[in-house]
């Protein structure tokens, strides 16, 4: 809590950390209120957190010199006492008889830096009878503390600005000797010297190490690029050794497509009859009637009705190409830089050349014609037995009335009625039971 070290020494400790000067005198031997004051007042929590922090709290014994130069400031009436010092000026005096809550809301303030109502003039007792004196001679002394810790601060401060303009010219002097030893090519400090040298290898190091990384990306890319040509050409020569594909005459070569522009070429997509889409790339300057109508002819590989093409517009209306316009460029069409096309085969198309029936379409017909006269004869002729048979078999039963004809204008009933396919398409009324029966 104390510190230690004489006055003069923790007055310039204060003054350099800006701290208050706390000066607590007592005598030589241990009183009773002494020893209150520094077991009890002094060790409250809070006022010695507050000291710790905000002051430098000095113990002088009197008599002895320190409190006698203590005296000078101020009286010293009685003991124990607890004089606050601030920049020269007298922040608090506590003397003996005091009461500990007092002593503590007293001394918060001032260790806080707020404002308090101690005033030298009520605050000090005095030691002589006459109370002008005392007063005066307080403010003298007073005064003439202050004007010494001016002086000193005064003094600290010059020697401070002296000091740092003596660092800043050495910084100067030394900044140009290194400027002269680089510029000179022999610099005088080897250290100095091996500290330049290894920042200029380590700036080329880092040089080289950025070149690298650039060197090494570029060269990714390149083998990306390089890895997706060689992948297309074997996909493509694949395809041809396997039949399935055709190299396209009418496309510009994977090679060529990469150094052409946005608007150097179309990327035409087609809808097949069958509902399968090829698609290829054609250049601007290509036209449907020429290129592209070659090209499907010979993915479609059957021979399909004619068509025309219809260009796929979506959200706006599909438009229809004529054949009149297929001589324009794809360019000229608008289907560039891509575009969706579908087959619309034309209507009402008849072939000039139809083909009639030949030898084979004669004998088809000649064979169907004599194969129908032979299953009409025979279902005639089995018709006509079976009539037979049942007209013998009718005559011949006994107690049966002959057979008589409905009534005209009356139909036999649903049920009655039974028909019989003969095979030649003809339909002919049986007998009936109860004619049988009749006759």
């Amino acid at each position: 809590m104390f510190y230690e070290g004489d006055l003069r020494s923790g007055i310039n400790t204060a003054i350099e950390q800006s701290k208050l000067v706390a000066c607590y005198v007592r005598s030589q031997d241990d009183e009773e209120e002494t020893t209150t004051w520094e077991n009890d007042f002094l060790k409250d929590p809070e006022i010695a957190d507050l000291i710790s922090s905000k002051a430098i709290l000095l113990r002088l014994l009197s008599p002895s010199e320190e409190a006698s130069f203590l005296e000078q400031i101020c009286p010293i009436v009685k003991l124990p006492t607890l004089v606050v010092i601030h920049n020269g000026a007298m922040k608090e005096y506590l003397t003996s008889g005091i009461s500990k809550e007092d002593f503590i809301n007293r001394l918060t303030p001032v260790l806080k830096g707020e404002e308090s109502s101690f005033s030298p003039l009520s605050g000090i007792p005095a030691t002589g009878a006459n109370m002008g004196e005392a007063s005066d001679n307080n403010q003298n002394q007073a005064a003439s503390v202050a004007a010494l810790l001016q002086e000193r601060k005064v003094r600290m401060e010059a020697d401070k600005k002296k000091k740092d303009a003596q660092e800043k010219a050495e910084r100067t002097r030394k900044a140009a000797e290194r400027k002269a030893a680089v510029e000179s090519g022999k610099p005088e400090d080897p250290k100095r010297a091996a500290d330049l040298k290894y920042a200029a290898q380590q700036k080329k190091r880092q040089q080289e190490a950025r070149e690298e990384r650039e060197r090494v990306l570029k060269q990714i890319e390149d083998d990306k690029a390089e890895r997706k040509a060689r992948d297309a050409t074997r996909k493509e020569q694949a395809k041809i050794a396997a039949g399935t594909e055709n190299p396209n005459p009418f496309t510009a070569p994977s090679s060529e497509m990469g150094s052409m522009k946005r608007g150097d070429y179309c990327a035409l997509k087609v809808r097949l009859f069958d509902g399968s889409a090829i698609s290829s790339r054609f250049p601007s300057g290509a036209t449907l009637e020429g290129e592209v109508r070659k090209w499907v002819d010979q993915e479609q590989q059957v021979a399909e009705s004619p068509y025309i093409f219809k260009h796929i517009l979506t959200p706006f209306p599909n438009k229809e190409i004529s054949i009149s316009e297929e001589g324009n460029s794809l360019q000229d069409l608008s289907l560039v830089p891509n575009a969706t096309l579908i087959l619309v085969p034309i209507k009402d198309f008849t072939p000039a050349y139809a083909q009639g029936p030949g030898v084979t379409g004669l004998l088809s017909s000649g064979v169907s014609a004599g194969y129908g006269l032979v299953s009409s004869g025979l279902s005639s002729g089995f018709g006509f037995a079976s009539r037979v048979l049942g007209s013998v078999l009718g005559d011949s039963a006994q107690g049966q009335p002959p057979a008589t004809a409905a009534p005209p204008g009356q139909e036999p009933r649903q049920s009655e009625r039974h028909e019989l396919y003969n095979g030649g398409g003809l339909n002919f009324e049986p007998r009936r039971d109860n004619q049988d029966k009749e006759d």
